[in-house]
């Protein structure tokens, strides 16, 4: 958890980072747009998931990936910082700023489900 974290920013380093308001974390956090977790009675947002040139200041596709995946963020976070043999070795997090959009949100629907 401490090492997923480590780069994650407060909800005011994210507004002034994409030029917002301070509630406009905490909206697209609930929404779905962004990913944050919990910590210490303060939401951290991984700094990663941050593209200024990706749609609302987010890597393109991401939102649609967040959404998808059926587990908790933490578990999302986890999932898209780690190599995967799916892909080969490669995280999900380098083939969705790669452009490989539909590939990630295929692979999320199967996430948290059991066979």
């Amino acid at each position: 958890r401490q090492k997923l974290l480590e780069d994650a920013i407060s909800p005011s380093e994210v507004a002034k980072l994409l030029g917002t308001t301070r509630q406009t974390p905490h909206d697209r956090r609930e929404s779905g747009l962004l990913l944050a977790v919990l910590s210490n009675g303060v939401w951290r947002f991984p700094l990663w998931q941050f593209d200024p040139y990706g749609p609302n200041g987010v890597i393109d596709g991401l939102p649609d990936v967040i959404r998808t995946l059926k587990v908790s963020d933490l578990a999302k976070i986890n999932w898209l910082v780690s190599p995967s043999k799916v892909f080969a070795g490669q995280r999900p997090l380098d083939l969705l700023k790669a452009g490989e959009k539909k590939r990630v949100i295929e692979e999320a629907t199967t996430v948290g489900t059991t066979l």
